[in-house]
């Protein structure tokens, strides 16, 4: 037994020595075919290292289609005779490239309604995936007036004023233009950057100031004077006691302060026949109007004309509110009207507001 054992552990030591001989006898072959051949060695070392870094993958399966172009990948061919060929001839890069600017984007505003002070956050929340501009004013919310963000949820046209209501300038910041002009009676808005952020009042006129907006749409399409806007007939009333705290701007402005600035103002009476013969008269209209597709509460607009049996409207909260509307639509809302013409005294500028 023992003698078997021991012969079997010799046939495997044989055939071990036997494996490693073979093994040392490759070995040794190739170590002659490399180190004879230092070319070969060079590069399979080179190519050792390329797979190690990468390199080689992206060299075998590089595609020349996906490769973004360079602007050094452009050869100019020579000059023609005539033909300058520079840059800007061959080639635009993104920077040079023209992007239309957008126009101005088309609000349309519901028709007013009170808003809960619980509902103002819901309500522009869901204006926002509308209006995604509306942002910054949802993130800032709390400093925001309540009245500035449930006029908001109406009237999405104010979204430009409420963007710049907490850094803005208070000072007015300009006048109105010929072109506003051109159709008479020009549509201005109280929340126009150019005058909204003024203050009238305990707050500001692009809040609270559609009478004297709506004053100084008639002054200027009745006198042709493009100084009397908005900011300068809120400081008139302000300062002379047609606005009343708490409460707004008095009828007082419309039957009295008007004549400070040569105009002269009269009651028309509510009916069809009378107001469709004034404004064919040329004699604008403002109304004070009552709850309803103007307002909530209380809110001045003005009439300027007639068209096909209908009357224009400018209302200085809206541009989408404005334009022509059924009398019998309107008729409902009118607490009072005036009509408004020039004044054929001359207005003494030593007796109170000094014009010009």
């Amino acid at each position: 037994m023992h003698d078997m054992r021991k012969n079997i552990d010799d046939i495997l030591e044989k055939r071990n020595r036997k494996k490693r001989s073979r093994y040392k006898r490759r070995y040794r072959k190739w170590k002659r075919i490399l180190f004879s051949n230092r070319s070969l060695c060079i590069l399979l070392l080179a190519v050792v290292i390329l797979f190690m870094g990468g390199l080689l993958p992206r060299l075998l399966f590089y595609r020349m289609d996906s490769r973004q172009p360079d602007i050094h990948d452009f050869v100019l061919a020579p000059a023609e005779d005539g033909i300058d060929l520079d840059a800007e001839h061959v080639m635009e890069t993104d920077e040079e490239k023209e992007i239309p600017e957008e126009g101005p984007r088309d609000y349309v505003s519901d028709t007013p309604r009170k808003w809960e002070s619980s509902e103002i956050p819901r309500q522009l929340d869901k204006m926002k995936e509308q209006y995604p501009e509306l942002q910054p004013v949802v993130e800032h919310i709390h400093e925001y007036p309540e009245t500035l963000l449930a006029a908001l949820c109406s009237t999405p046209e104010m979204i430009d004023y409420a963007l710049g209501y907490l850094t803005a300038d208070s000072q007015p910041q300009g006048e109105v233009t010929e072109e506003e002009c051109s159709d008479g009676v020009p549509l201005l808005l109280q929340w126009d950057s150019r005058w909204g952020y003024a203050y009238y009042g305990e707050g500001r006129i692009g809040l609270n100031g559609c009478a004297p907006t709506c004053l100084s749409m008639v002054l200027i399409g009745l006198t042709g004077d493009l100084s009397m806007t908005p900011d300068r007939v809120a400081d008139f009333a302000a300062a002379n006691g047609h606005y009343i705290e708490g409460t707004g701007t008095s009828w007082s402005l419309m039957s009295e302060g008007c004549q400070r600035f040569g105009l002269e103002s009269w009651e028309v009476g509510l009916t069809y026949s009378q107001v469709v013969r004034t404004l064919e008269a040329g004699h604008p209209i403002i109304c004070s109007m009552g709850p309803g597709d103007f307002t909530s509460e209380g809110h001045f607009i003005v009439l300027t004309g007639v068209e096909n049996g209908k009357i224009r409207v400018h209302d200085p909260n809206s541009r989408s509110r404005s334009g022509l509307w059924d009398y019998e639509t309107l008729e409902g809302q009118i607490k009072n009207l005036w009509a408004f013409q020039q004044s054929s005294e001359d207005v003494n500028p030593d007796s109170g507001y000094r014009i010009g």
